[in-house]
């Protein structure tokens, strides 16, 4: 789960605003000093971000790295493991997700070029060029029977696949409402799970590759990707208290 950090106790190595990827899973694999945790208060049971600087039979002690902004085990004692949330496992840049928003229309514009050439070839018959690189021939994929589906060209769907994604992307770019990243997610796990399809065919059944369709199926993976993120990452508020909770 995705978590914000609020507050200084943490710093200099998770500032005010930080964004942290917490997993509870990994406590089953163990936790030992030094980790940084996510703990419940033992007074109120607000979640407090701190380090473990001791681990014995009565519980864990915990303190945060800027000392003089923390209230830690120096004040309310131990915890015990199973108030202990998670530990952090990764951290984002606080503007991953902004980010992440930003390249969602980005992509889905690329894939759409990418699949409006493929549907003006198919329609006007002209040639794919693929290069001359081992195991890429446009004209296998292209010709294929799984090119198509009930007579459409996988090219035309994709046109309108990314061109929907790209409307919808950029409605959520200024309206930020989450149901437009329930309709993304939904759009671009079709897509995902279609592209791992086509890449499945061009390796396992054709034996040949087209660049343009695997363009378009990287392009769809990181959309999805992107999303997903997006999705998962409804932040939380850490608390982390100053000397004047103490």
């Amino acid at each position: 789960m995705f978590y914000r950090v609020s507050g200084r106790s943490m710093e200099p190595t998770y500032g005010d605003g930080s964004v942290l990827l917490i997993s509870k899973g990994i406590i089953k694999l163990g936790i030992k000093r030094e980790d940084v945790i996510l703990a419940l208060d033992p007074r109120d049971k607000r979640p407090l971000l701190k380090r473990i600087v001791g681990i014995s039979g009565e519980g864990i002690s915990i303190e945060g790295d800027n000392v003089n902004e923390s209230t830690d085990s120096r004040v309310f004692g131990l915890v015990q493991k199973e108030n202990i949330i998670g530990k952090v496992i990764l951290e984002f840049p606080s503007s991953t997700k902004k980010w992440l928003r930003m390249m969602v229309p980005i992509l889905a514009f690329l894939g759409l070029i990418d699949s409006a050439y493929l549907t003006m070839k198919h329609f006007t018959g002209g040639e794919v060029s693929c290069g001359a690189i081992p195991g890429i021939n446009c004209d296998i994929v292209l010709g294929s029977m799984y090119s198509e589906v009930f007579g459409i060209p996988l090219a035309l769907l994709g046109t309108f696949y990314y061109l929907t994604v790209l409307v919808i992307g950029i409605v959520y770019l200024k309206k930020q409402d989450n149901i437009f990243v329930k309709l993304l997610l939904m759009a671009t796990s079709i897509g995902f799970i279609a592209s791992l399809y086509l890449i499945y065919v061009q390796a396992l059944v054709l034996n040949a590759y087209c660049t343009f369709c695997l363009i378009s199926a990287s392009i769809s993976m990181l959309l999805f990707a992107s999303l997903l993120v997006i999705a998962l990452s409804k932040e939380k508020n850490i608390i982390h208290e100053s000397n004047e909770n103490k």
